[in-house]
């Protein structure tokens, strides 16, 4: 089974605590992806945040090109 890690203010993280992934129409786990705590979510929200600040300052052009 595939795990996927998360992307925290530019790095790939991988944690030791993952979660399932679950097909709704089968039940069956196909993924699973990894966790993080409330410290580190409030963290990740406030470096979107920042980013965002001057991400929005860019034209659909540029985003794309990302």
């Amino acid at each position: 089974m595939k795990s996927y890690r998360l992307f925290l203010n530019g790095v790939w993280f991988q944690s030791n605590t993952t979660v399932p992934v679950v097909n709704p129409a089968t039940g069956q786990a196909f993924a699973r992806i990894s966790t993080i705590d409330r410290a580190r979510v409030r963290q990740a929200v406030e470096d979107a945040h920042t980013a965002f600040l001057s991400w929005r300052r860019l034209t659909g052009k540029a985003r794309g090109e990302f």
